[in-house]
């Protein structure tokens, strides 16, 4: 069993004029390659400081966080973002994609960024899985708020990243319209072999995956 994620006693905490929040309070995990693991709690509960450490983008008070064999408190900033850049794909609650751009031009934009070579073949058969062959030329404001938030996902995927971080992936869509997104994220998890954390408050959509953490109070247990 090949560990993808280990966090290990890791402490998060704000600062603030009149008083300190503890987003994380000594959280340990373990994510298992190839796995789909849903992050469940309230708004305010640390889900999204969790991603944030273990994506790198943030800093963390202490602990370890290590992704694909790499321990990220090693790093400094810069390092940090090329690593994030190299072997992660981020999925927001906002779609974030370019108005003036088609999806085609939205979805190779991470193959330019990184002046790579444009994996038009791959990207077109994820389109096809995700179910949104034909789109190509089609602009996000053309596309319902699913069919972005897909469109997203097949970018976040396109380089074929070591590991998937979705904070809410569904917080802006309908009931029918964020199971379909968890349900296909589950589908590129079984089909293109990825490892997936998301994060949500819903324990139905927490549910389609193989394993759940809670979390409450900056606090991290799994569910049974």
């Amino acid at each position: 069993m090949e560990m993808i994620v280990e966090v290990r006693n890791l402490k998060k905490t704000y600062k603030g004029r009149m008083q300190s929040v503890h987003a994380l309070n000594d959280v340990s995990l373990y994510i298992e390659k190839g796995s789909f693991t849903a992050l469940i709690g309230k708004s305010g509960s640390g889900k999204s400081t969790l991603l944030n450490c273990i994506g790198g983008l943030i800093p963390f008070d202490d602990g370890s966080v290590i992704v694909s064999g790499t321990e990220l408190n090693a790093m400094n900033e810069e390092e940090r973002a090329n690593f994030r850049c190299r072997n992660l794909g981020i999925v927001q609650q906002f779609f974030c994609l370019i108005s003036a751009l088609n999806i085609h031009d939205n979805l190779m934009i991470p193959f330019d960024l990184n002046n790579e070579k444009r994996e038009e073949e791959y990207v077109e058969e994820l389109l096809d899985k995700l179910e949104l062959a034909g789109i190509e030329e089609r602009f996000p404001f053309e596309l319902s708020g699913g069919q972005q938030q897909r469109a997203a996902i097949v970018r976040a995927l396109s380089r074929k990243p070591a590991l998937i971080l979705a904070d809410e992936p569904t917080g802006n869509l309908d009931r029918e319209s964020g199971h379909q997104v968890i349900r296909l994220l589950k589908k590129a998890q079984t089909y293109f072999d990825q490892t997936i954390i998301f994060a949500t408050h819903d324990l139905e959509l927490a549910k389609y995956a193989d394993q759940i953490y809670i979390i409450e109070d900056g606090k991290v247990s799994l569910y049974e």
